[in-house]
């Protein structure tokens, strides 16, 4: 049975930049067992070659002689001990580790409730939200809602501009409509040219913003950032619903723009 806790949540992990060299002489010094975990293995009352370490001998725990083998300590070669004993004690002693999970979002009201559904032991309080995480959060969703205020704003005014153009061309409108053509033929040619000069603003707003993404993928490049190119799905379906509704509102004022020519 494994026990475990959280001991930190944290949204950086530390750590500290050394030489290459330091590291492997830190590794050599600290990082090979101790001199308690070395042994002298005693067989038929003599030892038996160099001194093993403890991993070594649990994996000759198996060897069908090992019951009769003893060991000893470097520090005291004659105080023998079975070896089995050095087995039963590798077993009692816990050997702590740490693990770093990765979460989306932390801290978060699902990873602690998470937390709580499974029964896990919190070293210290769950943190609250920080002030920093708010404040990016308001900040995008005011820059969200400005740019949907933006958007409105500029589907109004284009439509009024429209309006005026069907105004200034009335007099021709209404030759047209004299002539035979219907309300939908005259708006349809107001509507046809409203559509190329729409498909050219749009097309060539989505050229610079992929043009201007790429540059700034580039220079997030040089300093070892990554995103994913190109344009997300989501963002891609908020622009054919933006695009849908902006051609819809603007058919409907061109439209009742002719109607109101010949009343």
């Amino acid at each position: 049975t494994l026990n475990g806790r959280f001991i930190a949540f944290s949204k950086r992990i530390n750590s500290v930049l050394v030489p290459e060299s330091f590291l492997t002489w830190a590794n050599q010094k600290f990082g090979q067992p101790n001199t308690g975990d070395f042994f002298f293995l005693w067989k038929k009352g003599s030892i038996d070659g160099p001194p093993r370490s403890r991993a070594e001998l649990i994996k000759m725990s198996n060897e069908p002689a090992f019951a009769s083998w003893e060991v000893s300590p470097l520090g005291n070669a004659a105080d023998r001990v079975p070896a089995s004993s050095i087995v039963d004690s590798a077993e009692k002693i816990i050997h702590p580790s740490r693990i770093i999970l990765e979460v989306v979002d932390s801290p978060s009201a699902s990873l602690l409730q998470f937390i709580e559904e499974n029964g896990y032991e919190l070293n210290r309080e769950f943190p609250k939200q920080d002030l920093i995480k708010k404040a990016i959060s308001g900040l995008f969703l005011g820059m969200g809602g400005i740019g949907g205020l933006l958007s409105l704003l500029s589907i109004s005014t284009f439509a009024t501009s429209y309006r005026l153009v069907v105004t200034r061309a009335a007099e021709h409108a209404r030759n047209l409509l004299l002539l035979g053509f219907s309300r939908n033929q005259v708006s349809q040619i107001f509507f046809s040219r409203f559509l190329r000069l729409f498909f050219w603003v749009l097309g060539g707003s989505f050229i610079l913003g992929h043009a201007t993404k790429y540059f700034l993928l580039i220079k997030a490049a040089q300093i070892n950032l990554s995103f994913p190119s190109g344009f997300s799905p989501e963002s891609l379906i908020l622009l054919g619903v933006y695009g849908v509704l902006f051609c819809w509102i603007n058919k409907k004022v061109i439209e009742q723009s002719v109607i109101d020519l010949i009343r």
